[in-house]
């Protein structure tokens, strides 16, 4: 900041110089000197009605200018008319050598009304869109500056504060610009408007084909542009080997030859020269390799006999060139030919050789391939003849003819055997004969050429022999599946068969397991299966055999009942589960004693289930059939049901003789269902009695604190556990107090609070436009003193040193001041930091103030007007808590602006959250502002739907923050709730929002904004909440992630009560200030509660 006043002290020199033509109105100039500062008076007349002046200050030392930073008060710019105007200079900062002999020079110059013109300094891309365009502004005595580029498509781009700015119109079309300019310090705008056309034409397209003509090394390919609206082209042809200028060429149609086969990566640029524009295409060039060639073919014979027409199919691959030689040299000039795919005709029979030379002309390579054509001579008649391969043999038989024919392709056969059928007819060549019946049979074989049309005959005779029938084995099983011991008897059914012999499977009855009987029987002793065999014989020796099972089944076993109970013995209503393990039983029939069951109290299932629904003992019966034998088995068994037995239920109640400890608890057990107890009173200090088996125990609590007593109730019964857990409260004896600072028909309000000491306070009391107090007060209600002050002031921050404090105030005519404080509470005269008078029916209504790390003082304080329109003004203070003047807003942004809290900022700069609203019918939104060391700020909004402010907001250790807010309930705009978010340092929401319980006055809020404390806990919000007839003020503890409500307190008092500031003591205690409504009038309220937020016993 001294550097901005040491440029405006320097500009305001040339304007000296500048202005020396106009008149001083600054008159009656006096100063007067003290230890440490300079203080100048002098007289503004306003004649010809003059609204405002530019004071300039100059002082000089033997002829040199002096170099001033420290000066303060009635100079700079837009200063009213008037009489016993001062301005201070703390010289000492600034200045070392004899106060006495500078010389002071003070002007005050009348303010001219703005003029406002501009011009379109330059438009880029010849005036095409899209075009920036550039304005060069020449207006006079203007300050502040608003452009519309008359571009709304831009969005917010088509407004702009700067004095010179450009702006880019991405469409064409005819645009008109205004510039709004105006003269802040005379409330006086003026406007100028101006048309700007800019030109739209169509974008250049790139686009080519290409061809590639060469068939070896090098390769040209010819490129064709295929361009739209491109009258500029550039080439890269993507081969750098052939150097920067061969690879690259600027003509409509080029041609380029590649040295080495590849993929070449070819780029067109193509450029309008109207537009500026550049358009680009790459396409890939494959430039493939040379193969080498290989000959092959294959051929088709129009005739297997001389003349014939050979026609050739070249199968070659990778060869453009041919080079054929028919081997066949008495063609003469037809023997050899160049065509892909030729004929040729031999004349005369015979073995040809014919060779092929497939060639590759690009790369010059050859391929050699031969293959024999056979021309055959002239066809001879055909002549018949076939052999019998089995003849002679017995009937049935299958006779194998081989055929043994000359120059025939086809054959008729006739075996001689018509009672075959179609079967006795063939046209194969050597086929076989199936002859069924002994005899003699003609066999005929007509043999056929169709190069000749000519046939031949040959015949021959088959003979079958008549032979022997085959013996074949077959008997059958009298009585099978008989019950051991049985005797089984056997028919046979054998054919052609003249002896038999038996084998019955059944060894261990020795010889007579062997029988040559015809139709014989065998005594099987034991049960099984037995495999019986039956071979047979004929005369010839011939045999067969055949194998059947006998199968000899055990006595039937008489059945046997019994059953297991899967689940006895259980707490009722139970199903019980029954499982059948009887044998020899094909049926089942259950009683389960349980006849009041009705018809589910019998089942015929093999495992059934059965629902018991009361205790008791029930006999269940199982009675099996065996449906073979007729005969049967029971079986009973007992189920008990047991009567149910309860869970248990840990329950618990405490009582003690007082609140504070030491202090006895009394625990009254309360469980259910148990008989045996664990207690663990959480408190480890007092050692083994930490802990008891007793039904309902005392314990002592030596200390306060918060013990989480755990009780565990077991049943011996069932052997099940349950656990509850209690939260015991043992406070310390903490005293609280409310303390009130009222005056009738006055309204009062504690404004910040300061820990001044242990258990010591200074509490800022605001009592109206011209009055406050400095109350200082202990833990203990005993106030020490309290101190009236002139003035109206609304926050202070101890001041750096431990000097004393720092009071920031709004004093008649709504000038923004500043007062420091010593320790005994003496209020030096207030210095004033901006002079309401700048802003013209303006008025400050309030402010905050916070020490940086730099303990730099920064104020934050709002102007509003009776139209509704509201600002914001932020300013600090130096180390000596002497103000530093801002010479313009720190927040340039549109829109109404009103600020609720300010706090320091990591990086020794200041964050400020409020509330923003475009206009008085627009939404309320929260305002996250951040300003800089060096004063610069910016601002961020969080928008919803619905009104929503911030209220206060704290910095977290990664850098982002927690913003307390109001959001209005939705339906009922007359309350609002209260609400906490974890933003980014962009306020970006970083998860949920969390409610705090209860619903507060809108108007409420907006007066008293709710505050945000850090604890050790993690947060404490101090906000109020209107149960139904009035507002009490109300706490909320939230954990470190700011995500859990840990807890609620409400102070409720008669009438409403309003906090404004909090501090929290180092035993915790609460230190709450604000206002509390009696009637229409306020009274300033100081409250002490407990750490637990509690007031009173």
């Amino acid at each position: 900041m001294k550097h901005l006043l040491t440029f405006l002290t320097f500009f305001l020199l040339l304007s000296v110089n500048h202005l020396s033509g106009q008149q001083n109105y600054a008159v009656n100039v006096k100063t007067e000197i003290s230890d440490d500062k300079m203080l100048i008076t002098y007289d503004a007349p306003a004649p010809d009605g003059a609204k405002f002046y530019d004071v300039i200050l100059m002082i000089t030392y033997n002829g040199e200018k002096v170099q001033v930073n420290s000066v303060y008060g009635d100079y700079g710019s837009k200063i009213p008319p008037g009489n016993e105007k001062s301005i201070v200079w703390y010289y000492k900062n600034d200045f070392r050598e004899d106060i006495s002999k500078v010389k002071v020079n003070l002007f005050a110059y009348k303010l001219s009304e703005p003029q406002v013109v501009f011009r379109i300094l330059s438009l880029s891309n010849n005036g095409y869109a899209p075009c920036e365009v550039k304005f060069s502004n020449s207006s006079s005595n203007v300050n502040e500056y608003r452009w519309n580029f008359g571009d709304p498509e831009s969005g917010m781009n088509n407004l702009s504060t700067e004095k010179d700015p450009s702006h880019i119109f991405k469409n064409g079309g005819t645009y008109t610009i205004i510039l709004e300019g105006k003269n802040s310090l005379l409330d006086i705008s003026n406007t100028f408007y101006q048309s700007v056309e800019i030109k739209k034409h169509e974008p250049a397209k790139a686009d080519f084909s290409f061809q590639i003509t060469g068939k070896k090394a090098p390769y040209e390919v010819r490129f064709t542009n295929l361009s739209k609206n491109a009258d500029q082209l550039s080439w890269n042809f993507g081969d750098p080997s052939a150097g920067a200028k061969n690879n690259t060429s600027s003509k409509a149609n080029p041609s380029f030859k590649y040295k080495k086969a590849g993929t070449y990566r070819v780029t067109l640029k193509a450029k309008s020269s109207l537009s500026g524009l550049t358009d680009q295409v790459d396409k890939e060039v494959v430039i493939a390799a040379p193969s080498t060639p290989v000959a092959r073919f294959v051929f088709t014979l129009s005739s297997e006999s001389a003349p014939a027409i050979v026609v050739f199919n070249n199968t070659s691959t990778d060869a453009d060139s041919y080079k054929w030689n028919f081997g066949d040299p008495g063609s003469g000039n037809s023997n050899t030919s160049s065509d892909s795919n030729p004929a040729h005709t031999y004349s005369n029979a015979g073995k040809y050789e014919v060779t092929l030379i497939a060639t590759h002309e690009q790369s010059g390579k050859s391929s050699k391939f031969s293959d024999f054509v056979t021309v055959a001579g002239p066809p001879k008649p055909p002549v018949a003849g076939f052999k019998i391969e089995n003849n002679n043999v017995i009937s049935p038989a299958s006779v194998i003819f081989v055929n043994t024919s000359t120059d025939a392709d086809s054959y008729d056969w006739d075996f001689g055997d018509p009672s075959s059928g179609e079967k006795n007819y063939s046209t194969e060549k050597s086929p076989v004969h199936t002859y069924t019946l002994p005899g003699k049979y003609p066999v005929v074989l007509k043999a056929s050429s169709s190069k000749t049309g000519q046939s031949n005959l040959f015949t021959s005779q088959v003979i079958i022999t008549e032979g022997r029938k085959s013996p074949v084995a077959a008997f059958e099983i009298e009585n099978n599946n008989e019950t051991a011991p049985a005797t089984v008897r056997f028919i046979n059914n054998s054919a052609n068969a003249t002896s038999y012999s038996w084998n019955f499977g059944d060894s261990p009855s020795g010889s007579k397991n062997i029988s040559t009987e015809k139709n014989p029987s065998h005594s099987y002793s034991r049960a099984g299966k037995y495999k019986v065999t039956l071979t047979v014989k004929n005369e010839t020796g011939a045999s067969h055999s055949y194998s059947a099972d006998v199968v000899v089944t055990e006595a039937a076993k008489p059945p046997l009942a019994r059953f297991t109970i899967d689940n006895n013995s259980v707490t009722g209503p139970a199903t019980v589960g029954f499982s059948n393990t009887s044998e020899n039983a094909t049926s089942f029939r259950w009683d389960f004693g349980d006849p009041g069951s009705g018809v589910n109290n019998s089942s015929e299932e093999k495992n059934p289930k059965h629902t018991f629904e009361r205790p008791g003992e029930y006999i269940v019966t199982l009675t099996v059939l065996d449906k073979n034998t007729g005969k049967s088995h029971q079986v009973t068994g007992k189920v008990n049901i047991l009567e149910p037995v309860a869970s248990p239920v840990a329950e618990f109640s405490f009582s003690s003789g007082g609140k504070y400890a030491p202090v006895d608890v009394i625990f009254s057990n309360s469980s259910r269902n148990a008989d045996k107890f664990k207690w663990d009173f959480g408190d480890p200090a007092s050692g083994k009695n930490n802990s008891s088996t007793g039904p309902s125990p005392v314990h002592r609590f030596e200390n306060p604190g918060t013990y989480m007593v755990t009780l565990e109730a077991t049943s011996s019964k069932t052997g099940k556990t349950d656990k509850t857990v209690k939260e015991v409260l043992i406070s310390m004896k903490y005293p609280t107090f409310l303390k009130t600072f009222g005056n009738k028909n006055s309204d009062e309000t504690g404004k910040a609070l300061l820990a001044t000491g242990p258990g010591q306070y200074l509490l800022l009391i605001n009592e109206g436009k011209n009055s406050s107090s400095l109350v200082s007060i202990n833990s203990k209600e005993e106030k020490f003193s309290e101190k009236k002050i002139s003035g109206s002031y609304f926050d202070m921050v101890e001041s750096p040193g431990n000097k004393g404090y720092i009071l920031a105030g709004i004093n008649e005519p709504n000038d923004l001041t500043i007062s420091l404080a010593d320790k005994k509470l003496n209020v030096e005269k207030p210095s004033v930091v901006y002079n309401n008078t700048n802003d013209p029916g303006f008025r400050f209504s309030d402010l905050w103030m916070t020490l940086n790390g730099k303990n730099e003082v920064g104020i934050v304080a709002n102007l509003v007007n009776n139209k509704g329109e509201a600002n914001l003004w932020f300013q600090k203070a130096d180390t000596n808590g002497k103000p530093v003047i801002a010479r313009g807003k720190t927040f340039r942004y549109i829109g109404l602006k009103v600020a609720t809290r300010v706090i320091p900022m990591s990086g020794n700069g200041f964050a400020i959250t409020g509330t923003w609203y475009k206009d008085s019918n627009s939404p309320r939104e929260i305002i996250f502002g951040k300003v800089n060391a060096a004063g610069d700020g910016v601002m961020h909004l969080m928008r919803s739907n619905m009104d929503i402010r911030g209220c206060d907001l704290v910095e977290l250790e990664n850098g982002n923050f927690y913003i307390l807010s109001a959001k209005e309930i939705y339906g009922d705009p007359v309350f609002s709730e209260i609400n906490l978010k974890n933003v980014d340092n962009e306020i970006t929401p970083l998860n949920c929002d969390v409610d705090m319980p209860g619903k507060t006055r809108t108007a409420d809020v907006i007066k008293f904004p709710p505050r945000l404390l850090t604890v050790p806990e993690g947060f404490l919000v101090m906000s109020h909440v209107f149960n139904g007839t009035d507002s009490d003020i109300a706490l909320f503890w939230m954990d470190k992630s700011g995500a859990i409500l840990l807890r609620k307190e409400e102070i409720q008092l008669p009438g409403d009560q309003f906090g404004t500031d909090i501090l929290r003591e180092n035993d915790g205690s609460l230190i709450i200030t604000g206002a509390q409504k009696k009637g229409n009038d306020f009274d300033a309220i100081l409250i002490k509660t407990d750490p637990m937020g509690k007031y009173g016993d």
